[in-house]
């Protein structure tokens, strides 16, 4: 069977999307300066209630990172478009049962308002499950309560940014430094020598995705380095060019969300100590030429702390305070 290219699919199950909502009451491809992603659909079907839909083509096997970057976008659009935004997502191709049911789907079902994921069980079509979505009052309380929490941390880590001190960061001619080829152990061994610090490979720290997405385990992120004997903190190292660098920047926001928090006694607290989050820009992070320093603004916004390649002994003054 021949695949329907991407484009011609999105557009297939926009119309079937907009085919049940009222003429004019929707806009497809909206645009929102705030976003890393735009909605495919934007949708008022009645008074009071806002609508955005995405549309993901997946592999076969949904990723964590995948998933991940999606969550995201809900954040987003619930921060910058209004909490009570009702935020659809859909996968623009079927699953096997068994992926449909994995951690990584759930992910998906209990943080968008709706995800609608077809494995082959589908008892409602596309149009019965949005027209279910957008008669309900929204269902997610403890993400509410995440995203009150998220919207003050926001406000607060911009406080700190100034177009000045990062102006590097958005050189479009700057490119990397760490060739593709360089091992971990490499860029490890330029980190110790630059600050001074016994550099640690490979950090895990937990994160609160399973509690707040009520999963059936326990998880943790990855970072590429640490400190020895400093387990809050975690180094990154992001290689980025001026194009192509959204979707890494979306999966660094989300680990970074997920890690300011904490469950005590059954509920969502910012953590009292929480990550010391560094990433290192190896090449640049400009933005589209009308905000070159929108990036800059959304990793800071999350609690990255942004370093340059080849500013790598900045690193020991960053982390010489741990409260700062």
């Amino acid at each position: 069977m021949t695949r329907q290219p991407a484009k011609a699919l999105k557009e297939e199950i926009l119309r079937g999307i907009t085919t049940s909502l009222p003429r004019g009451s929707y806009q497809k491809h909206p645009y929102f300066p705030d976003l890393l992603r735009q909605p495919d659909l934007l949708a008022v079907p009645e008074t009071g209630k806002l609508l955005a839909v995405f549309i993901y083509e997946m592999a076969e096997q949904i990723t964590w990172r995948n998933a991940l970057a999606c969550v995201e976008d809900v954040f987003e659009v619930k921060l910058s478009v209004g909490l009570f935004t009702v935020v659809i997502g859909v996968a623009a191709n079927r699953f096997e049962r068994s992926h449909a049911d994995d951690d990584k789907a759930q992910l998906l079902r209990n943080t968008f308002d709706l995800f609608h994921l077809e494995d082959g069980r589908q008892t409602e079509t596309l149009q019965e499950s949005v027209a279910s979505v957008i008669a309900r009052p929204s269902e997610h309380a403890g993400l509410t309560e995440f995203l009150n929490y998220e919207r003050d941390l926001v406000h607060s880590a911009l406080e700190g940014f100034s177009e000045e001190r990062y102006r590097e960061l958005v050189v479009v001619e700057q490119d990397s430094l760490f060739k593709e080829v360089r091992s971990k152990s490499g860029v490890a061994e330029s980190l110790s020598q630059a600050t001074g610090l016994p550099i640690i490979r490979d950090v895990l720290i937990r994160n609160v995705k399973g509690e707040l997405a009520d999963l059936r385990q326990h998880y943790s992120f990855e970072f590429d380095y640490g400190i020895e004997g400093r387990p809050n903190v975690a180094i990154e190292v992001l290689r980025s060019g001026r194009y192509g660098s959204r979707d890494k920047i979306r999966y660094l926001m989300i680990k970074a969300r997920l890690l300011r928090y904490e469950f005590s006694e059954g509920r969502l607290r910012p953590s009292h100590r929480r990550a010391r989050l560094i990433l290192i820009v190896d090449g640049n992070i400009a933005g589209p030429d009308h905000d070159p320093f929108r990036y800059v603004r959304s990793l800071m916004s999350v609690g990255w702390e942004l370093v340059r390649a080849d500013r790598l002994n900045v690193v020991e003054g960053l982390l010489a305070n741990e409260n700062v």
